[in-house]
């Protein structure tokens, strides 16, 4: 369900449980005075007057409502018109008119000076706006004149003296409380006839209203009567009652259902208390509130919700509906086109819109129709009214592929919002396949060892067509040289291995190859010439004699080398005798280095014959440990370490990945040895093994593992599956590798995985 329809059904919630015009939150609530409407020329600006009372329903004043920021939002309208919009909130600040009627009947007669002083004391704690009213009531006839002592002067002490001028009361004068006030109800409705005006009602009475049929009885209005007379003119009444004992002389569920239900309020206590009592009523009239914004509403009747953001608190929401005199920015209109693209591969939806701003996302609905003129959807797509693109007329071009259309069939393209059933307007079309092709051009890849084939392709999307067919030589075919049901790449291209029998040719050949572009029911042939050179093959003979010659020269040089080197070391002249003194080392019987200690040799002890030599004996000193042999020494260190000579390998665990073809012909013939477990996908930042210029390879499409000694190829749950022999890969379950094997990703991509080993 739409987000219109959900909001559709709050409303209705919202009016079942009279709450319509106030909104409730944490016990606070909030009473909709009045809504005014003011005709920018671009759109309608709605000004909602409300009061909010706490939980007790006591007034909220300006320093304790704290409000934030504010919107509001029309709930009848779609795009930008149903679009939150921001609204000014603070104090309301225009004019007020309040009466005040005080109770001047017979009960009155001793209260009168105290209540006409409080009244006076009172007029400080009123809005700055207020103007005051002045009646005092008692009978009122129905022809009587009831007229104010003295009407809204902008001199408050007029006002006081108005309020002391009223006389005290006569005994026996009835309270007739509803005829007064309806009256003066009536009285500020003329007096402030602008819908922005501000009105108020702050009535005293220490008694109830009396009916009956006596010569005391009052005309025919009623509780009900005030508070429908209240509401229609859009004042707020504000009751203070005048207490005798425990209140029994007051009608207070009637005096407080004034107050409460017109937006005002009640307040009573004893003779003592009324100065605080009147001072409460007119500072309550500073709550009121005001909230503005400008909408782009339709002529007639509008729902709108605001929301109210508050400092320290939750948000408060008010639901209430305005008339707007005309219709800001009419609904939009589309008119629509159809036209194939270029490459056959798409319809072209072209939309032009006035009025586009009223508008959301706009859906494409495609429908196959039957002859007998049922419909079946067979695909939607959604675009964004500003950021769809456009053609050269500024017409929104909507794309639906036609991957999947059967040829002969009726298509037809409905254009709507979305969340509405309301169709903007729709175009049909019969879809006739008529695919265009050609060979273009045959390479021979040495490098990957595949053989390129470029296709034109038109009017047929290539991820619909196969291509089937040979390649010949001299009329025979040519081994290993047969294409069956392979898919193009999204350049057209198709690239096959490289059969070994032209791989391998000793001569040069003029090669035929015939193919066959296949959709549905429809076949196009195509064929092409194209010449192989033989690779220039190299005479390994005399570079494996000169390699044999160096090698034996080299073996030769060691042998000198070492012969000489012996030589060296045996060729001495013979000690001196007694082996004591010269440039002998008696223990090494070698020449001493240049400041080498001549050492003298260990004494060997005298045994008897068959007796076992002696046991070696440690030397005690350090003076008998033999000298260091610097000679050898200096040949025992090496001169590097056997990790620095060795070639680098391939790491333990990672397997070598070629991609053979792909979508980015840049992506062609990379080779990559990642370390295992690795995925391989289109995102690079989830994939080991990233190919991101296809998009029918999933963000994460395969995943390659060793379990024990064998390597494991395993569909992660990819759109457009795996394929291994043109197999598609169970999704989740793994294939073991045992040799250099090809899979393709996709229609697309084509990858060559060799095992580590």
């Amino acid at each position: 369900m739409g987000m219109i329809r959900w909001r559709a059904v709050w409303l209705v919630l919202v009016l079942a449980f009279g709450l319509a015009g106030v909104a409730h939150a944490a016990g606070e609530s909030i009473f909709v005075l009045n809504t005014t409407t003011r005709d920018t020329g671009d759109a309608l600006d709605v000004t909602l007057f409300y009061t909010m009372r706490d939980g007790d329903g006591r007034p909220v004043l300006p320093d304790q409502a704290r409000f934030g920021g504010a919107t509001m939002q029309l709930l009848n309208q779609p795009g930008e018109r149903g679009a939150p919009v921001a609204a000014e909130v603070g104090p309301a600040t225009t004019p007020i008119r309040v009466a005040l009627l005080i109770d001047a009947s017979g009960s009155m007669s001793r209260a009168m000076p105290a209540v006409k002083q409080a009244a006076v004391d009172s007029l400080a704690q009123a809005p700055d706006q207020a103007r005051f009213a002045v009646f005092a009531f008692n009978r009122i006839g129905a022809n009587q004149d009831f007229a104010p002592i003295e009407a809204f002067p902008e001199n408050r002490d007029l006002v006081r003296d108005a309020i002391n001028a009223i006389p005290n009361p006569v005994g026996g004068e009835p309270t007739c409380l509803f005829d007064a006030t309806y009256r003066v109800i009536e009285f500020l409705a003329n007096a402030a006839p602008n819908p922005e005006d501000r009105r108020a009602l702050v009535v005293f009475t220490d008694g109830k209203d009396d009916v009956g049929d006596g010569a005391n009885a009052c005309l025919a209005q009623t509780a009900d009567s005030v508070v429908r007379k209240a509401l229609e003119e859009r004042v707020p009444l504000v009751t203070v009652g005048l207490c005798t004992g425990t209140c029994d002389n007051l009608a207070v569920d009637v005096l407080e259902r004034m107050g409460n239900e017109t937006g005002g309020s009640s307040v009573r206590g004893v003779l003592e208390e009324m100065r605080d009592r009147f001072g409460s009523a007119l500072a309550s009239l500073k709550s009121q509130w005001v909230v503005r914004a400008p909408l782009l509403a339709t002529a007639g009747t509008n729902q709108v919700a605001i929301t109210l953001e508050r400092q320290g608190a939750p948000p408060i929401g008010i639901t209430t509906t305005f008339e707007s005199p005309r219709d800001f920015n009419p609904a939009a209109q589309a008119q629509l086109a159809l036209q194939r693209r270029a490459d056959g591969a798409a319809y072209q939806v072209l939309v032009r819109v006035t009025n586009p701003e009223s508008l959301g996302d706009l859906v494409v609905a495609t429908f196959e129709a039957s002859e007998q003129g049922q419909r079946v959807l067979i695909d939607e797509r959604a675009a964004n009214v500003r950021e769809a693109p456009r053609d050269d007329e500024g017409r929104i071009v909507l794309e639906q592929p036609v991957s999947g259309f059967s040829s002969g069939r009726t298509y037809c393209f409905v254009l709507r919002e979305r969340g509405s059933d309301t169709s903007l307007g729709e175009v049909c079309d019969r879809f006739v396949l008529n695919p265009q092709f050609s060979i273009a051009s045959v390479r021979v890849d040495r490098v990957t060892n595949t053989l390129v084939i470029n296709l034109q392709i038109a009017g047929v999307p290539p991820a619909d067509a196969t291509v089937s067919g040979q390649i010949t030589l001299a009329g025979n075919l040519v081994d290993g040289a047969t294409v069956r049901n392979a898919q193009p790449n999204a350049d057209g291209s198709l690239v096959i291995d490289l059969p070994p029998a032209i791989a391998d040719a000793r001569e040069s050949h003029s090669y035929d190859v015939a193919l066959t572009l296949e959709v549905g029911d429809v076949r196009v042939p195509a064929v092409s010439k194209f010449d192989v050179a033989p690779v220039e093959r190299v005479n390994f003979i005399p570079l494996i004699a000169v390699g044999v010659m160096l090698v034996v020269a080299l073996i030769i040089a060691l042998l000198l080398f070492r012969r000489r080197t012996r030589s060296s070391e045996l060729d001495l002249p013979p000690p001196p005798p007694g082996g004591r003194s010269g440039p002998y080392n008696e223990a090494t019987t070698r020449l001493n280095r240049q400041g080498e200690p001549v050492k003298a040799p260990a004494p060997v002890a005298s045994r008897s014959p068959g007796a076992p030599p002696p046991a070696a004996v440690a030397p005690s000193t350090p003076a008998a440990v033999a000298p260091p042999n610097h000679q050898l020494t200096e040949r025992a260190e090496p001169s590097t370490t056997v990790a620095a000579v060795l070639p680098a390998t391939t790491p333990i665990g990672a397997v070598r990945v070629t991609i053979i073809r792909t979508v980015d012909a840049g992506d062609q013939g990379r080779t990559e040895t990642p370390a295992l477990p690795c995925i391989v996908g289109r995102r690079a930042g989830s994939a080991t093994l990233a190919i991101p210029g296809d998009p029918k390879v999933s963000g994460q499409h395969l995943r390659l593992e060793l379990q024990g000694r064998t390597l494991y190829c395993t569909d992660l749950g990819s759109t457009n599956a795996t394929f291994i022999n043109e197999q598609a890969l169970t999704a989740q379950q793994p294939f073991a590798i045992t040799g250099t094997t090809r899979v393709r990703l996709g229609p697309n991509t084509v990858i060559e995985v060799q095992p580590p080993g």
